[in-house]
């Protein structure tokens, strides 16, 4: 074998380890993103949403009217509903039940079905149930709203002070493998709010995961803006971790207080 074979040989070689190692750093990397491990959860699961839309609005009783859209795709396996919570912090001034009205405008085969389970003026507990059940690789899309009583967001520091929290918030908690998450959150116009921020929980103590905060932050997940005298705020997550609660938090500051 000639040197110039040889070294046509080695260099061959060495393109192709370096080819091997790149492909499987690559393949390393994939594994440690929050993408991948969405895609394997939502195989364990049988299905994934492929969009999880809330929007609040909030008036000036402190009651709010919270819109949803949701997707859902089953990936391996029949899927017959979903099951969802949403709850206010104890409080007894609250009186009036959460109220729960599907209003899903999309001409599809998929009938969604609601099912309260635990109506309270500080808990809601419900499914939604596809009739009929959704079948491996059928996707399905709905819009749903519900009604909190008033009181359910505080107007004022003394109201927080009063109900023993850090701060007024708003969370959602990831109780299934989803691609994207988007809140929005729309404040009355008679009320300021400072420190607006986004958390991430772990549990219900509020303790903050500090790596996925990190990716919000780096990411740009909060979105703040002006729409007259209406401040709307906004947190968009790509593929949020499952049993994690992202969050919004502020302290609300009512506007004869400002003078």
């Amino acid at each position: 074998m000639t040197d110039w074979n040889l070294l046509l040989l080695v260099s061959t070689f060495a393109a192709s380890v370096a080819l091997l190692s790149f492909m499987f750093s690559l393949r390393t990397q994939q594994y440690k993103t929050t993408s991948y491990l969405t895609h394997l959860l939502g195989r364990q699961y049988g299905f994934v949403r492929t969009k999880f839309v809330v929007r609040y609005v909030i008036g000036e009783d402190g009651s709010a009217q919270v819109s949803y859209n949701e997707a859902f795709v089953a990936t391996n396996e029949e899927l017959l509903g979903i099951e969802h919570w949403t709850r206010v912090s104890t409080d007894p001034t609250l009186t009036r039940d959460f109220r729960l009205e599907i209003k899903s405008g999309a001409k599809q085969k998929t009938e969604i079905i609601p099912r309260p389970t635990l109506v309270t003026p500080t808990k809601l507990f419900y499914q939604l149930l596809f009739s009929p059940p959704l079948q491996p690789r059928e996707s399905v899309e709905y819009s749903y709203y519900i009604y909190g009583p008033p009181g359910m967001f505080l107007l004022s520091p003394q109201q927080v002070q009063a109900r023993g929290l850090p701060f007024d918030y708003v969370s959602m908690e990831i109780a299934y493998p989803t691609n994207r998450l988007e809140m929005e959150f729309v404040f009355p116009p008679n009320i300021y709010v400072e420190r607006l921020e986004q958390d991430v929980w772990l549990g219900d103590g509020r303790l903050r995961l500090k790596k996925e905060y990190n990716r919000l932050e780096k990411e740009g997940a909060k979105r703040l803006e002006r729409q007259g005298e209406t401040l709307v705020a906004r947190l968009t997550v790509d593929y949020p971790i499952l049993g994690l609660k992202y969050a919004i938090t502020w302290t609300p500051v009512q506007r004869s207080q400002e003078h």
